[in-house]
């Protein structure tokens, strides 16, 4: 009696030598029984593990992850204190990221009307239909990608946008602009933009043709300057224009 249920007694009784369960067991003649398995050891060796790195080796990672909408996404936009817009010579090295200094040949063009600076995209397209009038396709025939911007400074770098580079000279003291049809112009642009918390954007135009010249009003009261449409051609790799803006969700390497 005392080898059955003896131990449970003590252990009930809160003896200092009581043994654990199934010890008493393992006291009677002829019996075997392996001590317990300790419980939750599963759960405790796998807490010990070290958490594995799933990030790829020079991978760009995250900064947060986008479960949610983020406000500092929502912005509008101005130009670099000092200068925001420039324009250099087809063929200049033009920028491939936000930080790289413009190379020298950028030239800046000084202040933009408080209209800022308007970019559009035209394009069309053809439907072709079978003969129950069912759309099959509806391939792009046409892309014109342009900026319309009016140039606040009258000083010779925006007039030979405006009017060809070969019409406008700068010489002792005075500015002289011809006006006639040989007025095609075709530079490289860079705008120099910040959003909202500091954020960069530059805008990189490859190719820009100067194309319609707006009216030019001339009144007191009035900014003395004529809005021009400049319209995007196509650079070796097929763009017309390149945008390298900050990012909120990647940190730069």
């Amino acid at each position: 009696e005392e080898a059955r249920g003896g131990d449970g007694w003590a252990r009930r009784a809160g003896r200092a030598d009581a043994p654990g369960r199934g010890e008493h067991l393992r006291r009677l003649p002829g019996r075997n029984v392996p001590p317990p398995r300790p419980r939750h050891r599963r759960r405790q060796i796998q807490d010990e593990r070290e958490p594995y790195d799933f990030r790829v080796k020079g991978a760009v990672m995250a900064k947060t992850v986008a479960t949610k909408n983020n406000a500092d996404n929502v912005s509008s936009s101005k130009g670099v204190k000092g200068g925001y817009i420039f324009s250099a010579p087809v063929g200049t090295e033009l920028p491939k990221d936000i930080k790289t200094p413009l190379n020298a040949a950028f030239k800046v063009l000084g202040y933009i009307s408080s209209d800022g600076y308007k970019e559009t995209i035209d394009s069309d397209s053809e439907d072709i239909l079978d003969m129950n009038g069912e759309l099959l396709d509806s391939p792009k025939t046409s892309r014109v990608e342009s900026g319309q911007v009016t140039f606040a400074e009258i000083k010779a770098e925006t007039l030979k946008i405006q009017y060809g580079e070969k019409n406008v000279t700068d010489e002792n003291g005075i500015i002289t602009v011809h006006h006639n049809g040989d007025s095609e112009t075709i530079r490289s642009y860079v705008l120099e933009l910040v959003l909202k918390n500091g954020r960069r954007w530059r805008k990189v135009v490859p190719k820009g043709k100067s194309d319609e010249l707006d009216e030019l009003n001339l009144a007191i009261g009035e900014l003395c300057a004529r809005p021009i449409t400049i319209k995007y051609l196509s650079d070796e790799s097929g763009d017309t224009c390149v945008d390298f803006i900050e990012s909120t969700e990647t940190e730069a390497m």
